[in-house]
């Protein structure tokens, strides 16, 4: 665990915390893998930059809507959280969302088959999010509960996984025995969306038709967030109902796997490059 980085350059000296430069190194590593993406199934540059771009802002926007929504605030802390610029308060379902909708809208101003924009942008999603969660394991958050398995985590005594149990077990013994280990629920996301990343490149390189990439990293990504969300602790600080995350999980998960495996026939991306047309 190392909550803040620090770097020295010429007699100059940077502290910044691991989960706001993880954060992003995220959103360059999306917007990066999204062009080199986008080009191979297609898309024009110019276009493909604006749509990436605007995605980019909509997914931001969107995970701190959520966040804020969805998370206890002070009194009169609701606009300042909104608006604030902070590396905290962020949703990734919201980010999805919000980037989701504002990509779609560009897409059609600017003349891009939204589904081949999706496609561009799955594996750029899985190489974020595995960014995004190294963050997330460095300074601390998202972590899991305890566990006795030999891949679990202990985090330093005083860290916010020590602090959390001793809140919510027994504090004068926690207190005392120091932090216990826990799951580490970040590698655990960050495997699930690196092997979505691999899935929807597969797919897309042979040829299903546009969306497929996009829905497979939905679908399979979705599903194990809906496994592992048991195993993530609970911080006490959410307003939604104790089904609402799951439920999500859920719907996004078949929503998608409804979608690609409708029937329809499966078309070739890129012709051009060689893809092979396949059948559900």
């Amino acid at each position: 665990m190392n909550p803040v980085i620090e770097v020295s350059l010429a007699g100059w000296d940077l502290v910044i915390s691991a989960y706001r430069l993880l954060l992003l190194v995220a959103l360059a590593v999306t917007v990066v893998v999204g062009l080199l993406m986008a080009d191979r199934v297609g898309i024009p540059k110019r276009a493909a930059g604006w749509v990436i771009a605007g995605s980019a802002a909509g997914a931001v926007a969107g995970a701190r809507i959520m966040a804020v929504a969805g998370t206890q605030s002070a009194p009169g802390d609701l606009g300042s959280r909104l608006f604030r610029l902070s590396a905290g308060d962020f949703a990734l379902y919201g980010g999805l969302i919000g980037g989701g909708l504002v990509g779609w809208a560009l897409c059609r101003l600017v003349g891009v088959r939204p589904w081949r924009a999706a496609d561009a942008l799955a594996p750029a999603l899985g190489a974020g999010i595995v960014s995004m969660r190294i963050g997330c394991l460095l300074s601390g958050c998202c972590f899991g509960n305890p566990t006795q398995l030999p891949w679990g985590i202990t985090y330093p005594t005083g860290s916010t996984p020590h602090l959390h149990q001793i809140y919510a077990g027994d504090s004068i013994f926690t207190a005392i025995s120091g932090p216990v280990a826990v799951h580490p629920f970040p590698v655990y996301d960050m495997a699930a969306a690196l092997t979505g990343a691999l899935l929807a490149a597969f797919v897309i390189r042979w040829g299903w038709r546009e969306g497929s990439g996009m829905a497979v990293f939905v679908l399979w990504y979705s599903t194990w967030r809906l496994l592992l969300y048991p195993l993530r602790a609970d911080t006490g600080t959410s307003l939604m109902p104790e089904w609402f995350w799951p439920a999500l999980f859920l719907t996004a998960a078949v929503a998608a796997g409804s979608w690609l495996f409708s029937g329809r026939r499966m078309i070739a991306v890129a012709p051009a490059t060689g893809a092979i047309p396949l059948r559900p």
